[in-house]
């Protein structure tokens, strides 16, 4: 009987991830190489902007910021006045959620429904003229 109630306990305390924390995990994921690529390409600095009008630019350009940082890439601000300056231009190619395989387990039991969220972004490393350096 202790048993049944401490897994019951802990089933109930397991919190499915939210959509918001599920796209965050796929954007991250779709920006791991970019530090790499910018660093050794010899490119420590970089402003970012987001090209196209996706309704999620906002956090990918968060996740993006956030992983060139934690990459050890120096995100500057947009203002692109300073010489040698590049920007990073990156643009979601899909950032989608699909819902699939909904049921449940038992009649009156637990809902199920399977998430799967892609992140394809394509990215271009341009120099303070606007022509392409890089594509990544």
């Amino acid at each position: 009987m202790l048993a049944i109630l401490l897994v019951s306990a802990a089933l109930a305390a397991y919190e499915p991830p939210t959509n918001l924390e599920m796209a965050e995990e796929a954007i991250a994921e779709a920006c791991l190489g970019l530090p790499d690529s910018l660093l050794s390409a010899g490119f420590q600095s970089v402003s970012v902007s987001m090209d196209g009008d996706h309704q999620g630019n906002w956090l990918v350009l968060q996740g993006a910021v956030g992983a060139l940082e934690a990459g050890g890439v120096q995100v500057t601000s947009s203002d692109r006045g300073s010489s040698g300056a590049v920007a990073l231009r990156i643009r979601p190619m899909e950032l989608s959620m699909s819902l699939t395989d909904a049921g449940r387990s038992w009649i009156f039991g637990s809902r199920r429904i399977d998430r799967e969220l892609r992140c394809e972004l394509s990215a271009e490393l341009t120099d303070s003229d606007g022509v392409v350096v890089m594509s990544l």
